[in-house]
C-alpha cells in the first residue's frame, strides 16, 4: 500500500506555536517516526512530503512546474461546488481559518500529485491548538482527534472507515481530545482542502491532530 505521509505546514506557515516551539517541527518529528515504522513493514510503501526541513524534490518540482494546472483545478472545483453552500478554502486546523493563496496551492497541489502518483492513502500529521490560548501558557485541552472527509464527498466513506480503525488503535495509547467539538473522536469535514474539499480528491485521506501543542 502506497501511503503519503503529509507533514502539516512548513517554514513559511508553521502552524501552532508554544513559546519558541513551532508545530511544523513536531509534525516533522512524528512524520519521520511514522515513516520509519511503515518502511519496516513490507506491506507499506511510505513516502513523506518533507525531509530535512524541505519538501521532497519530486513534490517541490510539481509545485513549481504545475502552478497553472493547480490554479485551473482549483477554479474548476470552485465552479463545480458553487451551488453547494461553498465556504471557500479552509486551513488544516481546528480554527478552520481561511488560507492564503500559496497555502491553498500547496494543499491542492499535494492532492493532485498524490493522485498522479497513485497513492492509496494520504495521512496528514498535525498538532492541535485552540483559539484564545495564551501563547506562552499551557492550554486547558489535551488528547488527539481524527478528521476525515464528510461522507457526502467521493472519498468520504472509505476515509471514515479507515479513520475509525486508526482512532481505535491510537486510543489505546493516547487520550481522545476533551475539546467539546471534537467529542465524536472521528470528525467529518467537508471543508478541509487536505481531505478533499469540493470533491477534489479520490484517495482516502485522514488528518490526525496527534495532541495539543501545549
Amino acid at each position: 500500500h502506497k501511503v503519503l505521509i503529509v507533514i502539516g505546514h512548513d517554514d513559511k506557515v508553521w502552524g501552532a506555536k508554544f513559546g519558541s516551539l513551532k508545530e511544523v517541527t513536531l509534525n516533522r518529528m512524528l512524520g519521520e517516526y511514522l515513516y520509519e515504522l511503515l518502511a519496516s513493514d513490507q506491506s507499506f510503501e511510505p513516502v513523506i512530503t518533507q525531509r530535512g526541513g524541505k519538501y521532497i524534490p519530486e513534490l517541490a518540482e510539481f509545485f513549481e512546474t504545475s502552478e497553472e494546472k493547480i490554479l485551473a483545478y482549483r477554479e474548476e472545483r470552485r465552479e463545480a461546488s458553487a451551488n453547494k453552500n461553498d465556504v471557500g478554502d479552509i486551513d488544516d486546523d481546528i480554527q478552520h481559518n481561511p488560507v492564503t493563496e500559496d497555502v491553498a496551492n500547496i494543499l491542492y497541489g499535494t492532492n493532485m500529485w498524490a493522485q498522479e502518483q497513485n497513492f492509496d492513502l494520504l495521512l496528514h500529521i498535525h498538532f492541535n491548538d485552540y483559539p484564545g490560548r495564551p501563547r506562552t501558557s499551557a492550554g486547558k485541552y489535551s488528547g488527539f482527534a481524527m478528521y476525515v472527509p464528510d461522507r457526502s464527498l467521493k472519498n468520504g466513506e472509505r476515509s471514515i472507515a479507515l479513520g475509525e480503525v486508526l482512532h481505535e488503535a491510537l486510543a489505546q495509547y493516547q487520550p481522545q481530545s476533551n475539546l467539546f467539538i471534537e467529542r465524536e473522536g472521528v470528525i467529518e469535514s467537508e471543508d478541509l482542502i487536505a481531505l478533499g474539499a469540493r470533491d477534489s480528491l479520490d484517495i482516502p485521506a485522514v488528518l490526525v491532530e496527534y495532541a495539543y501543542i501545549a
